[in-house]
C-alpha cells in the first residue's frame, strides 16, 4: 500500500527548518508523529481517515490484516462505500456518528460499532473525517462461549432443560414417528455429595453423561434437566430400540470403576408411535414411569449404597487390627445388658459402632493422616463429622434410626462437647454409650498425631474424665465390666 504519511494527511509538513528554534519545533513533530504512528499501527481498533474529498487516505494495518489486503486498493466496494458514507453530515456536526453495521468477512458474519468524527487541522480547517470500528475475535469468541452456554449444561456439557424442551416441541412431526423418550435419575447423589463431598458428585454425573452421550445416536438430544436428572430424545425409535438403548447404557454405568459409590441410575421410557397429543405430556408419563422404577429398585439400591460405604469406612479407618485384642461388639453386649437395654437397642448400638465415623469420609485423607499435631483450623474440619454422618445417615434407609445417636456421640456429658454442646441426659443414650467406647478405642489405638496409651492409662484417663466427659453411670458400669472385655494377650 502507497500510504501518506500523517503529516500529508493533515496538510503539514514540518522540513526543511533552518533556525535552532525551529529545528526544536520539526523534533517535536517527529516525535508526536513517532507516537501516534505508534499507537494507530498497533491498534486493536480498525482505524481510516476520508479527506474533502471522499479519497481514503489512510487505513491501519488492523484493517488490512482483518480483510487479508495489502492495499486500499484492494479493499470490496461495499467496505469501502461505508468506511466514506456520512462524511458530509459528519464534518458538519460537531458530535460524534456512532452505529453498528454486520459484514460478511469470508464466510464469517461480523458486527462493528462504527464511530465517526471530522478532522481538523491545527488552523481549525476542516479536512475530513476519522473513522474507528471496534471488533476483537475475542468478543466473537465470548459471544459463542455466551449462546454455547445458554444451550448447554455447563457441568456435563450435555444440552440443558431449556434446549430440551425447544427441541421436544420441534421433534414432535410426522417424519420423527416413532419417537421415543428416555428419563433417568441418578441414585444415591445426595449421600454422595454428603459423604464424600460434591467433587465425587460431580466425577459421578460427568461419567453418566459421557456414556448416555456414546450411546446416543447424532440425531439423539441427551440433555441435563438439572440436578441429578437426564433425558433423551429418540427421533424414529420404536419401543423395543428404546429399551436396547435404555439397557446398553445401564451395563456401561454399571461397568464404571474407580467411584467412592458405585453409578447407578434409573429409568423411566415412553414411545409415541402417532402424530397426535402432546410429547411434553409424554414426557411427564416417561418422568412418573422413572419415579416408580426408583422405587422399585430402592431397596437394592441402599444396600449396595451400605456395603459400599461400609468399605470405604474399613479402608479409610484401621482402628479394626485392635479387635483381635478388645471385640468392640462384645463390650457393647455387656454394658448393654448392665444397662437392661433390650435386644433392639443392643443391635443398634452396635450398628452404631460401625457407622459412628461415616461423616469422616467427608474429610481430606491428608488430614486424617497428618502427623503434625493437629490445628484449631484441623479440628474445625474434623468436628463436622458428626453432622455430615447424620445428613448420610437420614437419607440412608438403614441407617436413619441412628442417624441422631451419629450426631450426638461427641457430646460431652459436662456441656463442653460438639456439635450441639448437650448437657447430661439431654444426650441420647446410645450417644453417651458411644462416646465412652470410642473414646476408649481411640485412647488405645495408634494416631498419627500421637502415640497410643497402654490399657491401664486409658482407663485411668476415663476415670478422670468421669462426670466431665463421660456418664458417671456408664463409666461405673465399664469398670465392672473391663477385665472381661480383655483377652489375656497383652496389648504391648
Amino acid at each position: 500500500m502507497n500510504k501518506k504519511n500523517y503529516f500529508n494527511m493533515l496538510d503539514i509538513n514540518p522540513l526543511p527548518y533552518k533556525t535552532k528554534l525551529v529545528k526544536g519545533l520539526k523534533d517535536e513533530f517527529i516525535y508526536q508523529y513517532a507516537i501516534l504512528n505508534a499507537i494507530l499501527e498497533n491498534s486493536p481498533l480498525a482505524v481510516w481517515a476520508v479527506d474533502m474529498n471522499d479519497n481514503i487516505i489512510f487505513v491501519n494495518s488492523k484493517i488490512l490484516n482483518e480483510l487479508e489486503v495489502s492495499s486500499v486498493d484492494e479493499i470490496r466496494e461495499d467496505i469501502l462505500e461505508e468506511m466514506t458514507k456520512s462524511k458530509d453530515f459528519v464534518v458538519r456536526s460537531d458530535e460524534i456518528l456512532h452505529y453498528s453495521k454486520n459484514f460478511l468477512i469470508g464466510k464469517e458474519e461480523i458486527n462493528l460499532d462504527i464511530f465517526k468524527v471530522r478532522l481538523s487541522a491545527p488552523d481549525e480547517r476542516l479536512i475530513g473525517m476519522l473513522g474507528i470500528a471496534v471488533y476483537s475475535k475475542e468478543d466473537k469468541v465470548m459471544k459463542e462461549k455466551i449462546e454455547y452456554l445458554s444451550l448447554h449444561d455447563s457441568l456435563t456439557g450435555l444440552y440443558n432443560r431449556g434446549y430440551f424442551e425447544m427441541m421436544i416441541k420441534d421433534l414432535n412431526k410426522k417424519e420423527n414417528l416413532p419417537i421415543s423418550l428416555l428419563v433417568g435419575d441418578v441414585n444415591g447423589l445426595k449421600l454422595t455429595n454428603d459423604a464424600f463431598g460434591h467433587e465425587e458428585g460431580d466425577r459421578i454425573l460427568k461419567a453418566i453423561a459421557r456414556v448416555l452421550k456414546n450411546s446416543s445416536r447424532d440425531d439423539d438430544i441427551v440433555a441435563r434437566l438439572g440436578g441429578d436428572e437426564f433425558a433423551i430424545i429418540l427421533p424414529k425409535t420404536n419401543e423395543k430400540e428404546r429399551d436396547i438403548v435404555e439397557n446398553r447404557i445401564k451395563a456401561k454405568i454399571k461397568a464404571l470403576k474407580n467411584f467412592k459409590v458405585k453409578p447407578s441410575i434409573s429409568f423411566g421410557g415412553i414411545t409415541k408411535d402417532v402424530l397426535a397429543g402432546n410429547l411434553m405430556k409424554e414426557f411427564s408419563k416417561a418422568e412418573d414411569k422413572m419415579y416408580k422404577a426408583k422405587l422399585l429398585e430402592g431397596i437394592k439400591l441402599k444396600d449396595t449404597i451400605l456395603e459400599t460405604l461400609q468399605e470405604s469406612l474399613a479402608i479409610a479407618h484401621q482402628d479394626n487390627k485392635i479387635k483381635e485384642f478388645v471385640d468392640m461388639k462384645q463390650l457393647i453386649k455387656k454394658i448393654g445388658a448392665k444397662l437392661k437395654l433390650n435386644e433392639e437397642q443392643i443391635n443398634s448400638l452396635i450398628l452404631l459402632s460401625d457407622y459412628k465415623d461415616i461423616g469422616k469420609l467427608s474429610i481430606p485423607e491428608s488430614l486424617l493422616e497428618k502427623k503434625d499435631t493437629l490445628t484449631e483450623e484441623d479440628w474445625k474440619i474434623l468436628k463436622k463429622h458428626p453432622e455430615v454422618g447424620y445428613r448420610i445417615a437420614i437419607a440412608t434407609k438403614g441407617l436413619s434410626y441412628i442417624a441422631e445417636d451419629i450426631l450426638y456421640h461427641h457430646e460431652h456429658y459436662d456441656g463442653n462437647g460438639y456439635p450441639r454442646g448437650l448437657k447430661g441426659e439431654e444426650i441420647p443414650l446410645n450417644s453417651r454409650v458411644m462416646a465412652l467406647i470410642d473414646g476408649f478405642y481411640a485412647m488405645i489405638s495408634e494416631r498419627p498425631y500421637r502415640k497410643k496409651m497402654t490399657f491401664d492409662e486409658a482407663l485411668e484417663t476415663i476415670r478422670k474424665e468421669k462426670g466431665k466427659k463421660y456418664d458417671p453411670k456408664i463409666v461405673e458400669i465399664f469398670e465392672e465390666v473391663e477385665q472381661q472385655i480383655v483377652q489375656k494377650k497383652s496389648l504391648g
